[in-house]
């Protein structure tokens, strides 16, 4: 299941999805704060990262090739991780994964000390000679 706002990002992924011949996979032009339809085995999600007040730091490669929209929530950045951690077991499937990119910042900081609160097993992965990161969720019955 892809799920995002924008018509564009949607386009895309079905078009990426054809080119490399996935199967089985449905796209809703939705909200992620209201979709609780169907559980997934997998979750690969890239949402807005970054604390509005980071935004002018960014790139201006970065500010005029992104939407705002996909770059923060205008508010700490957290909103989105925030979300999909405390409805992990809601949206993903016994034994499924939840794959999500990380910025290198305070955003990180504060959503991995946020998940300490709720027992689901995670790790962080680093990139190599990056400043990103992913951040895995597994959900495993205890």
């Amino acid at each position: 299941i892809g799920i995002d706002v924008s018509d564009i990002a949607i386009q895309t992924a079905k078009r990426n999805s054809k080119l490399m011949n996935l199967k089985n996979i449905q796209f809703i032009k939705g909200d992620i704060f209201n979709y609780f339809s169907q559980k997934a085995d997998l979750i690969i999600c890239n949402p807005p990262y970054l604390a509005i007040n980071e935004i002018d730091g960014l790139d201006d490669s970065v500010k005029e090739h992104d939407p705002l929209e996909a770059l923060t929530d205008f508010k700490d950045g957290t909103s989105f991780y925030k979300h999909l951690i405390l409805n992990f077991k809601n949206l993903v499937s016994k034994n499924g994964i939840m794959l999500l990119e990380l910025p290198f910042s305070e955003v990180t900081k504060n959503i991995i000390s946020f998940n300490d609160n709720f027992n689901i097993n995670f790790m962080f992965i680093r990139r190599r000679a990056s400043t990103w990161g992913y951040y895995i969720l597994k959900y495993l019955e205890r």
